[in-house]
Parts: structure tokens; sequence; C-alpha cells
């Protein structure tokens, strides 16, 4: 029987000799290895919680969640990573990056496709979202945000697409498993009589948030 995320990890917690910062490195740079990005940054949050100095936690959970998208949040924890520790530090390099015109046309790329998406131009958003995603293939962001408009717009096959590309490159991403989900209730529903369209809405709106 498949563990949930939260169960790995407080059996891994149970099993942590010690409790040192480093096993928690190493089990969340193993996770990420694997395209595990959600359960690196279970065990990256439950480390700094017992060590919100360690910098090498911030820096990596900074970087999980950049590859997500969560920019903003990427940029506190490297904030975060430096006043601790000014010199020889990974979340410099990180934050210099963020300084770029490079990263700058694609975090105003992101928010202007966020946009169409909150207004249901989902179209807009997709295009937006599938031109960011040709020169950005690691950002998980993309094919889940991508996955979520799809599933919006109705067009259920372009969503499950997206969502099985996000779980390939983070396995254990809720997000896209919602979606799924949702998906699998819209198919059998098909099958049934007597099941409202407001039913299979709820499943779409409980799906993407």
């Amino acid at each position: 029987m498949k563990c949930t995320v939260q169960e790995e990890l407080e059996w891994r917690n149970r099993n942590m000799f010690n409790e040192k910062p480093e096993q928690y490195y190493h089990y969340a740079v193993t996770e990420y290895d694997k395209e595990e990005l959600s359960k690196a940054i279970k065990i990256l949050e439950e480390g700094i919680k017992l060590y919100p100095e360690e910098t090498n936690l911030l820096n990596l959970l900074g970087l999980c969640h950049h590859l997500l998208c969560h920019f903003d949040k990427a940029k506190g924890y490297w904030h975060q990573s430096i006043s601790l520790q000014k010199e020889d530090n990974e979340g410099k390099k990180y934050l210099d990056l963020y300084q770029s015109e490079g990263f700058h046309r694609l975090e105003e790329a992101y928010k202007e496709a966020e946009k169409f998406q909150g207004k249901r131009e989902y179209k807009k958003a997709i295009n937006i979202y599938n031109t960011i995603f040709q020169n950005n293939t690691s950002l998980v962001g993309i094919p889940r945000n991508m996955a979520q408009c799809y599933l919006e717009d109705k067009a259920y096959k372009e969503a499950r697409e997206y969502a099985e590309i996000t779980l390939l490159m983070d396995k254990s991403n809720e997000e896209a498993e919602k979606i799924l989900r949702a998906l699998e209730f819209v198919k059998t529903t098909k099958k049934k009589k007597g099941v409202t369209l407001g039913a299979v809405l709820l499943a779409v709106a409980l799906a993407t948030g």
C-alpha cells in the first residue's frame, strides 16, 4: 500500500538518528534526485523547524519552490539564507540569477499568464505557459498550470497529458493528482445518468483550487 507523503516523512523522522541537519539534507536531495519535489519540500520544511539557521536546507528549499514556480517563496528562503551567511553562499548565486533580464522576462510572462488564467481566458494563458515551457523545461509549475487551464476549459485529453507530464517531473505533486482524480470523476459521470452538471463542475473546482 502506498504511503502518503506525510506518513513517509513521519516514518523517516522516527528513524533519523540524532536528527542532524545533514540527514534532512541527505533525504531531501535523495527525493529531489528521484523527481520527488513535493516530498523534498516536506522534508526540508521539517528540517528547518529544527534547524532554522541551516543555509543548505534553506537554499535547497528555495530551489524546489523555484521549480514549482513559487518565485516569491524561493526569493524569501534565499534572502533568509544570505542573512545568516553572506559569504560563500549558493543562495546569493540564485538571487543574482533572479536579477537577470532573462528571469525578469520569464517572471513577467508567468504573471501575465496567471492573470489570464484568473480571468478564465484559458487559451491566452496556455499560449503563454507553452512559450515559457519551451525554453524552461525544468519548471514543474508550468505543465501543472496548463493542466489546470485545460481542465477548466473542458479539454480533458490535454488536461490529462499535462497532469501526467507534471507527475513525471514531481511524482507526488498533489495538484496534478487532484486533476487526474477530477478527470476520472468526469469520465465516470459521463457513463451514468442522473449526475448533475453541478457535480462535475464541483469536481473541477476542487481539483483546481
